[in-house]
């Protein structure tokens, strides 16, 4: 006879590990290599490359700088972006080596186009 089990509470919301348990154990702290977010479902690649992190050495090693290059659902971004406000969401996925050029589909990415991605937020909500 098979147990009966009974979920309580809200679904998880993340499913991965903070940013610097993942890059921490990187040479270079991951220099070069691609980070992704399991919340992240679009067909378009989005992904996070990283360009320089400096962990703060805390307690839970969760706090730190990463300046990466942001894709955003095909959208190649000029100017790098600080993950340090989401770095200890338990989010991030690191794509292993031999998967990145099949999972970055780099000939598929555009730049960043102010005139086609701006988002306009609404005068009123």
């Amino acid at each position: 006879i098979m147990p009966i089990y009974k979920y309580f509470g809200a679904p998880a919301k993340y499913h991965g590990k903070p940013l610097f348990h993942i890059i921490s154990n990187l040479k270079d702290f991951g220099r070069g290599r691609i980070i992704t977010r399991a919340g992240f479902k679009d067909e378009k690649p989005s992904f996070y490359r990283i360009l320089f992190a400096q962990p703060l050495m805390d307690q839970k090693s969760e706090e730190g700088r990463a300046i990466v290059e942001k894709v955003r659902n095909g959208v190649r971004y000029s100017e790098p972006v600080d993950l340090s406000k989401i770095a200890s969401l338990p989010d991030f996925i690191l794509v292993p080596r031999k998967d990145e050029d099949k999972f970055c589909k780099w000939n598929e990415l555009r730049d960043y186009d102010p005139s086609l991605d701006m988002v306009v937020e609404p005068k009123y909500y």
